[in-house]
């Protein structure tokens, strides 16, 4: 269990920031690719200081996807990002997924997550764990910045974000530049129409149902 404390061209048929409830359905261009995949997260284990938990992610679609995990922050610290919601503080946001560059200058910025191939059929389960009390993280990124600490009395519900791109010539292009490193941060560039655009435009973020906590 896991404890926390190039250029190429794609054309793709969705716009950036997409965030479905459960499951994601893209139509891609390049293939005519229909992306279908869900997130579930449920808890498994409370201890007086940490929370277990499992992320089963699943490919229901035809075509093979990449799905964004292992992340890394902005201290180089590893782990989900974690964020009260907007509109509801009650509910802790678990995201394992690409984030737009911060609005303000960072001298060190170690976030990152690892691009990972999920064929069709094929799950993908991890286990990790919280500590508490809970610390919000960077990212993602607020102005002004802050980080806080989260009482158990603050947050009742957690929900899982996890990234999804379309497996493509173009992205299997890019990490082959990498040389086998699929670890990316989101600005890598690939060219649309010939513009460039960064890789965190063309994710689509998956959203698991909520789990009490």
């Amino acid at each position: 269990m896991k404890s926390f404390g190039s250029t190429a061209l794609l054309i793709v048929a969705f716009a950036s920031g997409i965030m479905c409830r459960g499951r994601a359905i893209v139509d891609v261009q390049d293939g005519q690719a229909q992306v279908n995949v869900q997130a579930q997260l449920a808890l498994t284990a409370r201890t007086s200081d940490a929370l277990n938990f499992q992320l089963t992610i699943v490919n229901s679609g035809k075509k093979p996807v990449y799905i964004t995990i292992d992340p890394e922050r902005v201290d180089n610290s590893k782990g989900p990002y974690l964020s009260q919601a907007k509109d509801d503080s009650s509910l802790l946001l678990c995201a394992f997924s690409l984030y737009p560059p911060p609005p303000y200058y960072l001298y060190v910025n170690g976030t990152a997550v690892r691009l990972k191939l999920l064929n069709p059929g094929v799950p993908y389960v991890e286990q990790f764990s919280l500590a508490l009390p809970i610390q919000t993280t960077e990212p993602p990124y607020y102005l002004p910045r802050h980080r806080q600490l989260l009482h158990s009395d603050e947050v009742r519900r957690i929900q899982a974000l996890v990234g999804v791109l379309p497996s493509s010539e173009p992205i299997n292009q890019l990490l082959k530049q990498k040389a086998g490193n699929t670890s990316v941060n989101g600005v890598e560039l690939l060219q649309v129409a010939g513009r460039k655009k960064p890789l965190y435009e063309f994710q689509v973020t998956v959203a698991s149902s909520p789990a009490a906590l």
